[in-house]
């Protein structure tokens, strides 16, 4: 993995997390992420019952796509699509970890679940100073 990706990725908080409702319509949503490296992967908290992941089982992945930055002054953008899933216990530690790692203090509650995303595909996008593609 490219050290400008991860950078990139540290420094940022926000992304645009995509899935697929049972019907087959895609929901988006804005979301604090964090990162693990090895193996690549993202970590979201988020209510069981929300609408991206109400009819998500445990351990069984969905496909998603995942947004992060792009604004006016920086012109930097990463963007990836892969496989999403609501992970057991045991992993749900380990995402509490890498997410009060990124997010001092983050715990999780009772209301709450982790969801693990692992990029099939990414791009990330430099438009300055000059343009700089960087894709799996």
């Amino acid at each position: 993995m490219d050290m400008k990706i991860l950078e990139f990725l540290k420094r940022e908080n926000v992304s645009v997390l995509s899935t697929i409702l049972p019907a087959g319509t895609p929901h988006s949503a804005t979301m604090h992420f964090a990162m693990r490296e090895k193996p690549f992967q993202f970590v979201f908290f988020t209510k069981e019952n929300s609408r991206k992941c109400e009819h998500f089982r445990v351990g069984r992945q969905y496909p998603a796509s995942f947004v992060v930055g792009f604004d006016e002054t920086k012109m930097i953008g990463f963007q990836a699509e892969g496989v999403i899933k609501k992970v057991n216990q045991v992993l749900s530690r380990l995402g509490e970890k890498t997410f009060a790692s990124k997010f001092k203090g983050a715990k999780l509650d009772s209301e709450h679940i982790v969801l693990e995303f692992t990029p099939k595909w990414y791009r990330y996008t430099e438009y300055k100073p000059k343009k700089l593609i960087l894709e799996s």
